[in-house]
């Protein structure tokens, strides 16, 4: 079953007006399409498709967040989340790792380390994984000394 196309409610010349002043490539070809439903140089969600070079389904999705929000929604450019950091190990165990590194003996490898982990704090823990905690989140290294970077 074929959904309506939505109606356009901002005028023609309007439209074509914003599309003219924008700048971002992303809000421009979403506009093009607004005018192209508009003036009816395009009457089906195919049809713009191909002049825009979408895919459909995008056409179909920009038309539904129209649909939903009007052109502030449609236009809105989201941004994704920051990730809040590691979680595959425990505050407290990261805290103990932190202090440990600092420890003038160090360790002598990556696999020691993990065996660290998994004798005094029982956590499974990848080379991949705690390489990529050690060197890029606590910005140590295992085999020298650490100096407090905060």
């Amino acid at each position: 079953m074929r959904k309506p196309m939505p109606t356009i409610r901002e005028q023609e010349r309007e439209l074509q007006e914003r599309l003219r002043r924008e700048k971002i490539p992303h809000r421009k070809i979403k506009l093009h399409m607004l005018v192209l439903l508009k003036s009816g140089k395009a009457s089906d969600r195919q049809t713009v498709a191909e002049q825009l070079a979408v895919h459909r389904n995008t056409v179909g999705r920009w038309l539904f967040q129209y649909e939903e929000g009007g052109i502030k929604a449609l236009l809105e450019i989201r941004t994704p989340r920051r990730r809040r950091g590691q979680r595959t190990l425990p505050p407290e165990v990261v805290q103990a790792l932190r202090q440990r590194l600092q420890d003038p003996a160090g360790f002598g490898s990556y696999g020691e380390l993990q065996n660290w982990l998994r004798q005094i704090h029982g956590q499974e823990v990848k080379y991949k994984t705690l390489y990529r905690i050690v060197r890029y989140e606590l910005k140590a290294n295992p085999k020298r000394r650490r100096i407090a970077n905060e």
